[in-house]
C-alpha cells in the first residue's frame, strides 16, 4: 500500500514539474489515420465474391441437405461415442471391448444390486 502511495506521489512530481518545464504533451493530431474507404478489407467486388464463395463452401460442409447425413456429423459422432466409452470404462475398456458379455453381465448384477436381490456381502 505504501508503495502504490509513493509510485502514485512520484507520478504527481512527473507531471508537476513536466509542467513547470512547458514540455507537458499537448494535444496532438494521431499518426494513424484511418485508410481510405477503398483500401478496407472486402471493398472490391472479387474480395466479395471470394468471402461469399468461401461462406457458401464452409456452409454446405456443415449444413444437412436432404437424407444424407454430412462426413463431418458421422465423424463428430464416432469421437463423442470413443470419448464416452473412455469415460465409462477407463482402464478396462480394452478388456471389455475384447469380451463383450462381461459387459452384459455387470448390467445385470448392477440391476440386481439396484433391486435388491443381489450382496456382495
Amino acid at each position: 500500500n505504501q508503495q502504490a502511495e509513493e509510485y502514485a506521489e512520484a507520478l504527481l512530481n512527473e507531471e508537476d514539474a513536466s509542467s513547470l518545464n512547458g514540455t507537458a504533451d499537448e494535444e496532438q493530431t494521431p499518426t494513424h489515420t484511418q485508410p481510405p474507404l477503398s483500401s478496407h478489407l472486402f471493398a472490391s467486388t472479387e474480395a466479395r465474391e471470394e468471402l461469399l464463395i468461401l461462406l457458401s463452401e464452409t456452409s454446405g460442409h456443415f449444413s444437412t441437405v436432404g437424407k444424407t447425413i454430412p462426413k463431418w456429423k458421422v465423424h463428430a459422432n464416432a469421437a463423442k461415442f470413443e470419448r464416452q466409452l473412455d469415460e465409462k470404462y477407463g482402464r478396462l475398456r480394452p478388456f471389455i471391448t475384447q469380451y463383450p458379455e462381461i459387459e452384459t453381465y455387470l448390467r445385470n448384477m448392477q440391476r440386481k444390486y439396484n433391486k435388491g436381490e443381489f450382496s456382495p456381502f
